[in-house]
């Protein structure tokens, strides 16, 4: 159903190219995928991980949105599970003026996975199968059904907080939280969070 190699392959191609010209920021971290820290409901595509390519503009000295940054990001699975390829905005905060700091995002995000179960599957509801091509059917549904979490919607908000600290004037590292979901407008509404921690490299260092 999905290329993840070549798609994250692309993604980095780009994210590299587009490097030296535009971004401020140029991260990649790895996650665990739709872990219990968070606020989703109980994870289904645990135990499987993420590779995050992130691009993130610097600060925009904009009063009246409080000084905004943008960013873009593919969270890719290792495990061909669930993807997620999101655009957003972000503010930060230095602590005290230390090399510590923290952003707050929210994105919206386009899903690379199911948004309801094929044939409206469910375990607990579906009638178990009388005939051998029912049974093809139920054991192909069930198949999809115990590997990915359905999201209810295409399109998912991606609120996200992140804590870093700068290393250097172009490195960074950082522990971030993403959350995935359509608040309720969708037909269903599981969640999913991520957890983990990249690198940064600022191609302009801090200003």
């Amino acid at each position: 159903m999905r290329k993840s190699a070549l798609v994250l392959t692309s993604a980095a191609a780009l994210l590299s190219v587009a490097a030296p010209a535009l971004a401020d920021e140029l991260g990649v971290g790895v996650y665990a995928h739709d872990t219990k820290f968070g606020v989703s409901g109980t994870p289904h595509e645990d135990g499987t991980e993420d590779v995050q390519l992130l691009y993130r503009t610097r600060t925009f000295h904009i009063d009246y949105l409080l000084n905004p940054m943008f960013y873009a990001k593919a969270q890719i699975n290792t495990s061909n599970r669930t993807n997620f390829y999101t655009a957003g905005i972000e503010w930060r905060h230095h602590f005290f003026k230390s090399k510590f700091y923290g952003d707050f995002g929210l994105g919206g995000a386009y899903v690379d996975g199911y948004n309801t179960y094929p044939d409206h599957f469910n375990p607990d509801s579906t009638p178990l199968p009388t005939t051998p091509a029912q049974n093809a059917l139920y054991q192909q549904d069930l198949k999809i059904y115990n590997k990915y979490k359905a999201m209810g919607s295409d399109f998912v908000f991606n609120p996200n907080f992140s804590i870093g600290y700068d290393l250097s004037r172009h490195f960074a590292v950082e522990a971030s939280w993403d959350h995935y979901s359509n608040a309720g407008f969708g037909g269903r509404n599981p969640g999913l969070d991520t957890f983990g921690g990249r690198v940064l490299y600022r191609f302009g260092g801090l200003f």
